[in-house]
């Protein structure tokens, strides 16, 4: 049982213990571990994009259309300066499959920290955003992390959709089998 986020939260020390205003930057390009062939690196060249190809190919992203598949993860590894709690921020891009939102399961040092990060939903958007992995009305959740070094991973997720899509496959049998009938009863094959 994976806890939900109050849960999470009420179970961890309170207080920030943070360092202020400290930030670091993962670049996604730069994983510590991929689980799959496919998932690959992308030459972006986008204002803002990070880093920046200055006019020529330079893989700085990861993913684009390669990242799809349920079960393909990839990891980063990052340091934190101070235990205390830390919220994450996204750099991502969600438009590959036109109004479709893309879904990941989030776990940090190999545990789903609680229940929300599993199958995350990334909403579509125009461009490149930042956004910080936050709950519905938009409130930013906070992970709490020790000092030192630290991993996060992200898993393709279809769990959410996957009822609609069995429903679908399921009707097309139904109708793979009524047209057999239809076509033994009429003769035409």
């Amino acid at each position: 049982d994976i806890p939900a986020y109050e849960e999470y939260a009420d179970e961890r020390p309170s207080g920030s213990g943070a360092e202020a205003g400290w930030y670091g930057i993962v670049e996604a390009e730069r994983y510590a571990v991929k689980n799959d062939h496919a998932v690959r690196t992308t030459s972006v060249a986008e204002p803002y994009i990070s880093p920046d190809p200055k006019g020529r190919i330079v893989y700085n992203a990861l993913g684009g259309n390669d990242w799809s598949v349920p079960g393909e993860s990839v990891s980063w590894a990052f340091d934190v300066p101070a235990t205390g709690w830390y919220a994450i921020d996204m750099k991502y891009f969600q438009g590959y499959q036109g109004k479709a939102s893309a879904f990941r399961t989030i776990r940090i040092d190999g545990e789903i920290p609680f229940a929300e990060m599993r199958g995350y939903r990334f909403e579509p958007n125009r461009s490149f955003a930042i956004s910080p992995l936050s709950d519905a009305a938009g409130e930013p959740y906070l992970f709490h992390l020790t000092e030192g070094r630290h991993t996060l991973e992200m898993t393709a997720d279809a769990s959410a959709i996957q009822p609609v899509v069995q429903s679908l496959r399921h009707i097309g049998e139904r109708l793979g089998a009524i047209e057999k009938d239809v076509r033994s009863i009429t003769g035409n094959y």
